[in-house]
């Protein structure tokens, strides 16, 4: 969410996540780039919980959603396919799913995409991606054994193969 605000034109960027130490993570994430989420600013965060529609944004005509790390379990499918329907209003809207082509859940979640009307294109991230993801001089990085930070922190990375769902509602 911060890079998209920072990095597009978007006119409003939602950062949603359910649990309340990711949203504290996420603001605490924004005041680090001075940025500031109130509801006087288009950068909100919010909580966002599948199961409760009390949460739900308003039906709104958002136009992309970026998803990041979004089905663990086939059980949570049916929820997000209606938040998602609930809030992605736009003729154009687009929906961008990247996850690991093992994620439990995630075949399901794009068959009831199509099912519900939105069509799926699915790409392999070109293999320089995976080369040298962390920069040599990046403060993350504490250590000269880069490779090794990658084998702790970001197994999966190095071990699944993901993909670039691009879901868009079908005309």
């Amino acid at each position: 969410s911060l890079t998209t605000w920072l990095h597009t034109q978007a006119q409003e960027v939602w950062a949603t996540d359910l649990f309340e130490h990711t949203l504290q993570n996420l603001r605490h994430n924004m005041n680090l780039n001075n940025l500031q989420a109130s509801r006087d600013t288009r950068l909100q965060v919010k909580k966002l919980d599948w199961a409760n529609k009390e949460t739900w944004l308003s039906p709104h005509s958002i136009d992309v959603a970026i998803c990041s790390d979004l089905i663990y379990s086939a059980e949570q499918v049916p929820s997000l396919v209606e938040v998602l329907q609930w809030c992605m209003t736009a003729k154009q809207a687009k929906i961008l799913v990247v996850a690991p082509e093992t994620r439990d859940g995630l075949g399901q979640f794009l068959q009831a995409m199509q099912e519900q009307g939105w069509d799926i294109s699915s790409t392999e991230p070109p293999a320089k991606y995976w080369e040298d993801f962390l920069e040599p001089n990046s403060a993350v990085i504490e250590t000269d054994d880069k490779d090794m930070v990658v084998q702790e922190q970001f197994q999966e990375l190095r071990t699944e193969k993901y993909y670039l769902h691009t879901i868009t509602r079908r005309e």
